[in-house]
């Protein structure tokens, strides 16, 4: 098996949701969770 497959079998696993929540979880857990304004406007960046 080369590097490429073993990358590319490893990114599709079927589990990559789970480890994605996880990591999201552990990320949120380690700065903490930030709420956004409810007023907040994106700036449109000059695009009309």
């Amino acid at each position: 098996m080369s590097v490429q497959d073993y990358v590319a079998r490893t990114l599709i696993r079927e589990d990559f949701d789970e480890r994605f929540k996880t990591a999201v979880d552990e990320t949120e857990k380690f700065y903490g969770a930030v709420d956004p304004p409810r007023d907040h406007v994106r700036p449109s960046a000059g695009i009309a």
